[in-house]
């Protein structure tokens, strides 16, 4: 099973401002966000900006 590469967000919001997260998508970079925030993600989510600042390179798989 292939693994997602583990990315570094930038997540902004209006009302909390901007914070960085890690995560293998969105999903995981809203939660991390909405801890530090201390807010629930579920009503934050749709409002939040995402931008990829840095990405894991894939491990390569050749022999």
């Amino acid at each position: 099973m292939e693994r997602r590469p583990m990315k570094l967000y930038l997540v902004r919001h209006a009302e909390y401002g901007e914070t960085t997260a890690n995560g293998r998508c969105k999903y995981d970079a809203i939660i991390a966000a909405a801890r530090q925030w201390r807010a629930r993600w579920t009503q934050i989510a749709r409002e939040c900006e995402f931008i990829v600042l840095a990405e894991e390179e894939p491990a390569s798989t050749e022999q």
